[in-house]
């Protein structure tokens, strides 16, 4: 139950990550974790995709009002992050701040994803923490092959249609709503 904190404060970047205020609590550290364990568990060995590949696109889709899964991916691959979501707030986190103290590859969008288009040439991995937008509304809007998606669903159901996805609890995700959803190529 203690692994993704005691695996976050071991981190190079987890000073960074708490000076900058994107983690309100524990709880949401291993929200993120839980994806970031994912993708390197399930869709890292399955593709061989590497995390120092510059090539790569991460989005993070309902990001919450902090990019904090973004930016965990940012610090520890060499990826593209995005953080796309329209509650991304000013305070106590500042979208100014990644001005003045960006972090590197990542972008972040205060918009809708209907209202985004992120065009990737290589390998795209699509991460939807406790998103509240349903995944056939996210994946028209990622363009690039092949797409690779961790959802942790909460109050909206994650689900793309016809489509085979390996799930487990995870239960070093500190919520009750922590079942993980990976879905290779689609």
């Amino acid at each position: 139950m203690k692994r993704y904190i005691n695996e976050f404060v071991k981190l190079n970047c987890a000073s960074d990550l708490l000076e900058l205020k994107l983690f309100p609590n524990a709880k949401e550290i291993t929200e993120s974790m839980g994806a970031f364990h994912a993708v390197r568990s399930v869709i890292l060995p399955e593709t061989g995709i590497q995390r120092n590949d510059p090539g790569i696109t991460l989005v993070s889709v309902g990001d919450g009002c902090t990019p904090r899964t973004a930016a965990l991916f940012a610090f520890l691959t060499k990826w593209q992050c995005y953080s796309i979501d329209p509650q991304l707030r000013e305070a106590p986190f500042s979208i100014k701040q990644l001005v003045t103290h960006p972090i590197e590859r990542l972008t972040v969008y205060q918009k809708e994803i209907e209202d985004v288009i992120i065009c990737s040439a290589s390998a795209t991995i699509v991460v939807c923490v406790h998103s509240h937008v349903p995944l056939p509304l996210v994946l028209p809007q990622i363009r690039g092959v092949p797409r690779h998606v961790v959802a942790i669903p909460c109050c909206i159901p994650q689900d793309i249609p016809e489509k085979i996805y390996r799930g487990y609890i995870d239960r070093n995700i500190w919520s009750p709503k922590n079942e993980v959803k990976v879905w290779l190529n689609v």
